[in-house]
């Protein structure tokens, strides 16, 4: 089976996905949301750019190889917990809809839009003075 190498978007939104690894490093868009997805995997997926898993049954996330990210959309999820890692980029940042109870957004220094309503237990959200 040959690779898409060359695929730069895939939007595989509206289907009933339950797992997805996405194994292709020169992908930089990926639309997943309106799945059945409880498990995501990113690892193999370094120059992703942004990540739209919404209304799916995710609990947990690692995002953190992902460096390049400017735009993360997990609402309507299951998740507990989401690990970034570093985000230079990061930039648009949903996680509505959910079941975080904290949630640290210090490092994102180009945060310019963020959602976090209708996770009920949500304590604390880390923002740091200036940002």
């Amino acid at each position: 089976m040959a690779a898409a190498i060359n695929l730069k978007t895939l939007n595989l939104s509206y289907n009933l996905f339950e797992t997805y690894t996405i194994v292709n490093p020169n992908l930089k868009h990926i639309l997943m949301p309106n799945n059945e997805l409880t498990s995501f995997d990113t690892t193999n997926a370094v120059n992703l750019i942004t990540i739209n898993i919404r209304l799916n049954k995710i609990t947990q996330l690692d995002i953190s190889k992902n460096m390049l990210i400017e735009a993360l959309n997990t609402g309507d999820n299951k998740l507990t917990s989401i690990g970034f890692g570093h985000k230079p980029e990061l930039k648009h940042l949903a996680c509505f809809s959910n079941f975080l109870t904290t949630l640290d957004v210090c490092g994102f220094d180009k945060l310019v839009y963020l959602s976090v309503n209708r996770n009920p237990d949500l304590s604390c959200v880390k923002i740091k003075s200036g940002q």
